[in-house]
């Protein structure tokens, strides 16, 4: 059995790539025309049936194809006479449509931003109760090492005291 070799593998998968890439440009092409043959029927037959770049203008009873030019989002009044335009559905007009879009847009903007502002003061609030505990932590490690200390401090004059009363060296102090 014999293997069949890398580059003709990758000129088999470029040339399925490219057949691909035919048959959805063709698609997209013949799915460009079909606007217009909605026009005269009704808004869900052009809504429903039609590909994603068309829409129904109600005043002049078209299917008309989207346009994305002149930097207008929307379509204009030149593109239809009034802005009763439905886009994909038919219950709310494009306009109607674009200000509940924006709104819920803002909506979920300030919802965004109110639920970091939330999670930066609860964050901020944990560490600094952390710190907090961190500190007393330390506090009460310090306040026993100096405890420890008075203890070592005290036990060391003892000593010396200690010392210092078996050779006779305490009587010499009170002296000077």
């Amino acid at each position: 059995m014999r293997l069949v070799s890398s580059s003709v593998l990758t000129e088999v998968i470029v040339g399925v790539l490219f057949v691909l890439g035919l048959a959805i440009s063709t698609c997209v092409a013949q799915g460009n025309i079909s606007c217009s043959t909605f026009d005269g029927s009704d808004c869900e037959s052009c809504t429903d049936y039609a590909d994603d770049e068309c829409y129904w203008c109600e005043s002049e009873n078209t299917c008309q194809r989207w346009k994305w030019t002149g930097g207008h989002l929307l379509p204009t009044g030149t593109d239809c006479k009034s802005y009763d335009w439905y886009y994909k559905q038919c219950t709310v007009n494009g306009v109607g449509n674009a200000v509940i879009i924006s709104i819920s847009l803002f909506v979920l903007l300030m919802v965004i931003i109110f639920i970091t502002i939330c999670c930066c003061c609860y964050c901020s609030r944990r560490r600094s109760r952390r710190l907090h505990l961190n500190e007393l932590k330390h506090e009460k490690e310090r306040s026993a090492i100096r405890e420890r200390a008075t203890e070592r401090r005290a036990e060391r004059k003892s000593r010396n005291d200690e010392i210092r009363q078996k050779y006779g060296l305490d009587k010499l102090e009170d002296k000077d």
